[in-house]
Formats: C-alpha cells, sequence, structure tokens
C-alpha cells in the first residue's frame, strides 16, 4: 500500500510540475497572440487607409477590397479564437492576416499612382480639343459678324451709328 501511495505521490508530483512549467508557456503564448492580433488590426487599417486613397484618386480597388475582405476574416477568427482561450490559433489567424497583406501597401500605392497618371493624361489630350473648339467658335464668330455687316447694305449708317 506504501508504494501505491509513493506511485501516486510521485505521479501527482509530475503532474502538478509539468502544469507549473506549461503555464509560462501559455501565458507568453495569450501574450504574444495579442500583440499579433493588435498588430494585424493596425496594418490593416493602415491598409484600409491606402484603398481609400487609391479610390478617392479614381483607381480600380477591387482586386484591394477583396485581398482586405481575407485579411479581415482571418482576423475577425484570430479574435474570435482569442476569445475562447485558443491563444495558438489566434495567434496563427492573426499572422495569416497580416501575411495575406504583405506588399499591399505597394500595390495599393501603384493603384492611385496609375488613376492618377490616368487623369493628368486624359486632360492633357481633352486640352487641345478645348482650344481647338474654342478657336472654331471663334472664327465662326468672326466670319458671321463679318458677312452680316457686308451684307446688310439697307441698313443705313449715320455717323457709324446703325438705324434701326
Amino acid at each position: 500500500m506504501k508504494k501505491s501511495i509513493r506511485r501516486v505521490s510521485f505521479a501527482l508530483i509530475v503532474l502538478l510540475s509539468a502544469t507549473a512549467m506549461s503555464l509560462p508557456f501559455a501565458i507568453a503564448d495569450q501574450t504574444d497572440a495579442k500583440a499579433a492580433i493588435a498588430s494585424a488590426k493596425k496594418t490593416l487599417l493602415t491598409c484600409f487607409s491606402a484603398v481609400k486613397e487609391a479610390e478617392n484618386a479614381g483607381g480600380n480597388v477591387t482586386s484591394l477590397v477583396a485581398t482586405l475582405n481575407v485579411a479581415s476574416a482571418y482576423l475577425s477568427e484570430a479574435e474570435l479564437a482569442y476569445s475562447r482561450n485558443d491563444s495558438s490559433r489566434a495567434y496563427s489567424l492573426a499572422v495569416q492576416s497580416q501575411t495575406q497583406l504583405s506588399g499591399f501597401l505597394l500595390q495599393a500605392d501603384a493603384v492611385r499612382d496609375t488613376a492618377i497618371a490616368q487623369r493628368n493624361q486624359s486632360f492633357l489630350f481633352a486640352l487641345p480639343h478645348l482650344f481647338g473648339a474654342l478657336l472654331v467658335i471663334g472664327v465662326g464668330a468672326a466670319v458671321w459678324i463679318y458677312f452680316n455687316t457686308k451684307n446688310n447694305p439697307s441698313e443705313e449708317k449715320t455717323d457709324g451709328l446703325r438705324k434701326v
């Protein structure tokens, strides 16, 4: 009987030691998960602002929004896992969210710059047409005035003024 108490005591000591040793890892895992989620949120907000700038510039942001949706879904799942005390899954999902957004700012900047370049190019393309239209209107008005004054001999002119 004494041997069986010793064995149970030994097993209990080993179990408690293992639990005590794993406690710092669990706390560190929670801290890591919380930090990863916070970092993913910050990255997601930065990327959202970049998409907003690209859209305001007139860029096609459809693919950027799709990428943001995937990253935000990962982040949402990470927050859910963290709330359920599944720190390792929360950490993994938060890292996946950030991985999804790697290189995203460069893509958003490229879309914005392309939209600005296209807008500038279309303005430069329209400018000569605008000047041409104004020139045609001006020449047309001048020709009309010239022929209108030349072809109306019925009007009497007195001291340079027309009589109506």
